[in-house]
């Protein structure tokens, strides 16, 4: 009796076990290889920024009536200049006034004159001498020529372009006529290079750009935290600056520069700092276009995605029927030209499963969404061989509508730090940015080793205003 309970319990047991491995099973795949994502090369768009940049030529009348003013030149000694029998004073009478037409700037110079003048005689020990002061205004004409070399350096050059008296002189001794040419010439001669020289000097420090620029091509180079929320980071990387030579447009100059650069943006991870690029020659080019075109290179971390995918799935039961399986871990990484999900599961079958998808931007949910998800081909023979019921059941499809990345808010964050960016910034202390993003779309998704890098691309416009001086400080 009792060696019969025994054998009894034996098949029981042999039976449990024979149920049991009939109802769990254990798989093991080989894991996908994704070796030739490393060496990826992405194919990242460069961005284009144009600035316009008007001067108001008010504001070259400005600088130079404030450096040009009172007593210009005097002369006192009748001996000086080979014995001219000149004494001259020369005030400015009115305000410079400027106007301008392509590249040229044309100033009328309004001057007040006080002369004093005669002769003296001394023949047979007999001294005959008169002078006489006389007074008028005249006004002198100017030009200048503006350009700016590869080099950045500015080239000015002013001359005299006439002139026309305002007030003619009383300019008769003794009944002998004084030329009034002879006066203006000298007038001209002996003030026209102390004011084209302050001209000059006027219009580099209004065309010199390269200050203002040479400050913004480094400043946009550092790394720089857009959102703290997000820990949304962005670096720009500058390649080259564009130019087309100054041109004049309703009494204004206008300078076109326009910079190529590459826009990434970083979630999660701060980017590390590179050496600043030194600011290259610029690259004068004939035909500008007044646009703003902006390709962020943003990406997001596999690491960041798999702690959305553990709040979705980790400790999650599927049925199907009488079997069931649980999510235990779950670790996302990038294949060729797809996302691969790996997943350890537990129940009705054990072991590591690998699913692929194709990640795609929905532009109505503003998400990167997944899509022909399904198990990755060497699961999907092992599935079939050892578990079909889990190849025929609903738990590739129940998975897919979550695998859902909302990047709603980065884009709405980086489109608000760019336009943030281009109303009323005073980028120096003389120069205020304006412009807008009209247009913003996701171009292309690329899968990388360790993260999905997104490129994003905004549409608009931008221009600046310079007033006053551009220095360094």
């Amino acid at each position: 009796m009792l060696k019969n309970i025994k054998i009894f319990l034996f098949l029981l047991i042999i039976l449990t076990l024979l149920k049991s491995c009939q109802t769990k099973k254990y798989i093991k795949v080989e894991k996908p290889d994704s070796s030739q994502v490393k060496n990826l090369k992405i194919a990242h768009k460069e961005s284009f920024i144009s600035i316009p940049i008007q001067i108001k030529t008010t504001e070259i009348e400005k600088l130079i009536n404030s450096k040009i003013k009172g007593l210009i030149y005097q002369d006192n000694n009748f001996e000086d200049n080979n014995n001219d029998n000149l004494m001259i004073k020369v005030w400015k009478y009115e305000d410079i006034s400027i106007s301008a037409s392509q590249n040229k700037i044309n100033y009328r110079v309004p001057l007040k004159l006080w002369i004093k003048t005669g002769f003296k005689v001394n023949n047979f020990g007999i001294k005959v001498s008169q002078y006489k002061e006389i007074e008028g205004t005249i006004a002198l004409y100017f030009q200048t020529i503006i350009a700016i070399e590869n080099n950045w350096q500015v080239k000015s050059n002013t001359i005299v372009n006439g002139y026309e008296w305002i007030q003619s002189p009383v300019t008769k001794i003794l009944g002998v006529n004084i030329p009034i040419t002879y006066i203006a010439n000298i007038i001209i001669k002996r003030n026209s290079d102390f004011i084209t020289k302050q001209i000059d000097h006027q219009i580099y420090s209004l065309a010199n750009i390269k200050p203002f620029i040479n400050i913004t091509w480094n400043e946009i180079q550092k790394p720089t935290l857009i959102s703290d929320s997000l820990k949304l980071w962005m670096q720009i990387i500058p390649e080259e600056v564009l130019f087309n030579q100054i041109k004049s447009i309703n009494d204004s100059l206008n300078i076109w520069v326009g910079m190529k650069c590459f826009v990434k943006t970083y979630f999660a991870i701060e980017p590390i700092p590179t050496a600043l690029k030194e600011l290259p020659n610029l690259k004068i080019i004939s035909n500008p276009e007044n646009r703003l075109s902006i390709s962020l290179l943003s990406e997001i971390n596999y690491k960041t995605m798999d702690e959305l995918c553990k709040q979705l799935f980790i400790g999650k039961t599927f049925n199907d029927k009488k079997k069931t399986i649980t999510i235990k871990k779950i670790d996302i990484f990038g294949g060729v030209d797809k996302l691969i999900i790996n997943l350890e599961v537990a129940g009705s079958i054990n072991g590591q499963i690998y699913l692929t998808g194709t990640p795609f931007y929905n532009k109505e949910k503003q998400s990167i969404d997944i899509t022909n998800f399904d198990y990755e081909v060497k699961t999907k023979n092992k599935i079939i061989k050892t578990a079909n019921w889990l190849y025929h059941s609903q738990f590739v499809k129940t998975m897919e509508p979550k695998l859902s990345f909302s990047i709603k808010n980065e884009i709405k964050e980086a489109k608000q730090m760019i336009t943030s960016n281009l109303v009323n910034n005073k980028i120096h202390k003389n120069v205020i940015i304006n412009g807008l993003v009209e247009t913003i779309d996701i171009d292309s998704i690329f899968i990388t080793e360790n993260k999905l890098e997104i490129l994003i691309n905004m549409n608009g416009q931008v221009n600046a205003k310079i007033t006053g001086i551009i220095d360094n400080k």
